[in-house]
């Protein structure tokens, strides 16, 4: 499966002119290294490098006061999370309605920076209404949708009991999750009582989806379920994201032996399903496979004494997580690459950067990844939560992944984000392009 785009407008060189570009996302590097994050800092690199000027508005659920910081001489605005600054959970949820504070201070820097293009990757925690004010700014305006936080205040479209949600509906099942997330236990009786906040919010943030010149989605999947939930008109163009990561050279003797090494890199919450792979590999019985998992255990410190509790195999071993800057080198000792995600996903860059390793992926097969997997070539599937299913088919790598894992290239393009810059070029540059980038 290729990348390919079905724009036929000519591509605007950017060489020969610059323009201003500001990008907005809720946090950002380096003290954020999530997949948002690093693909906003890619693509501020990629855009100086083919001459534009770029600055990024950005928030920081830790901050206590709005600061400015240089990162790669990009110009970097910070703003605290949330209505009142104090980036906990309620005030961060007031954010999704609007932001007074945050919003002056994004107005002064459009004032300032005057920006031809304002590509917004995230406003968790900002406000909504930045799209609006970038858009009277006289400003493009281009919004990738990075997760389901427009439907979704949790982002993940994964709801209190474990579940994949269908959606907000009624806000139901949203008070739920909120309850939850406070440390209240979900009863009929509150959530009911709170349904009606959240079905405001759905209702404001889909008026807010029709202020983007253009919307674009990473998968399929996103775009039908953001599609389907917010009931916009606007259309949704599809381009799958990249990052400027070089390519890398798989190695032919992985850990220094024979033995089979799963690796797991990512976030270690409940909607990630950790705990599937763990209890999968607990199941293996006596085996010289290794399962390495790699995460911040800070995250959710719950979450993460209960994968402790359960890790009952002596094969498996906690790493602490990883600068993106050295994730080439432990893909490069891995066989298989576990993506065991109970929620839908929108993208998964890691499994670009394992592809882009030579290194097969094994995910979850309801996620926005299962669309880039050839299943034998490039990955296998399995169904999401199904400890027997996971166990079962990692018995069957075991023993044919080491014949199977080395490859002697990539199965990712080195071009694929100049190309992914090419593409993104014509949504910005291009007036109205009405094509759709598709996935052949």
């Amino acid at each position: 499966m290729t990348f390919t785009s079905a724009l036929k407008l000519p591509i605007h060189d950017n060489r020969m002119s610059s323009s201003r570009i500001l990008l907005v996302s809720h946090r950002f590097v380096p003290h954020y290294t999530a997949g948002t994050e690093l693909y906003t800092a890619a693509l501020a690199q990629g855009w100086l490098e083919r001459g534009h000027s770029v600055t990024i508005f950005t928030g920081d659920p830790h901050a206590t006061a709005p600061r400015r910081e240089v990162w790669g001489g990009v110009q970097i605005h910070v703003q605290p999370w949330g209505l009142l600054g104090s980036g906990s959970a309620v005030d961060t949820f007031l954010a999704g309605f609007f932001n007074p504070r945050v919003e002056q201070a994004f107005e002064a820097l459009c004032a300032e920076f005057k920006p031809d293009v304002i590509h917004v990757l995230q406003l968790l925690g900002l406000s909504p209404r930045l799209l609006h004010l970038g858009k009277r700014s006289g400003a493009k305006i281009i919004l990738t949708l990075m997760d389901f936080w427009f439907v979704c205040s949790n982002t993940w479209l994964f709801r209190w009991n474990q579940q994949v949600c269908s959606g907000p509906e009624w806000g139901y099942h949203c008070a739920g999750c909120a309850l939850q997330r406070l440390g209240v236990k979900p009863q009929p009786l509150l959530m009911a009582m709170a349904a009606p906040l959240f079905w405001l919010r759905t209702q404001w943030l889909k008026r807010v989806l029709q202020e983007p010149h253009q919307i674009v989605a990473p998968s399929r999947l996103c775009q039908t379920l953001i599609k389907q939930l917010s009931q916009t008109l606007q259309t949704i163009i599809l381009l799958p994201l990249a990052l400027s990561a070089p390519a890398l050279q798989p190695s032919t003797s992985p850990s220094g032996n024979s033995s089979v090494r799963f690796v797991y890199l990512g976030s270690l919450i409940p909607p990630k399903g950790v705990h599937v792979v763990i209890e999968a590999f607990n199941r293996l019985g006596p085996t010289t496979a290794q399962l390495h998992i790699y995460g911040d255990s800070r995250a959710n410190p719950t979450y993460f004494e209960q994968l402790r509790r359960i890790a009952h195999h002596p094969q498996i071993e906690f790493h602490d997580v990883l600068p993106h800057a050295e994730v080439g080198q432990v893909l490069a000792a891995a066989d298989l690459l576990l993506m065991p995600s109970l929620w839908y996903e929108t993208y998964a860059l890691v499994v670009d950067d394992a592809w882009r390793a030579g290194v097969p992926v094994l995910v979850s097969n309801h996620t926005a990844v299962a669309e880039r997997v050839e299943v034998g070539k490039n990955g296998w599937l399995a169904p999401p939560g199904d400890v027997e299913a996971w166990a079962q088919r990692m018995r069957e790598l075991v023993a044919s992944l080491p014949s199977r894992s080395r490859r002697q290239t990539p199965y990712l393009s080195p071009t694929v984000f100049s190309d992914h810059l090419n593409s993104l070029a014509k949504i910005y540059f291009s007036p109205n392009p009405s094509s759709k980038v598709l996935m052949e």
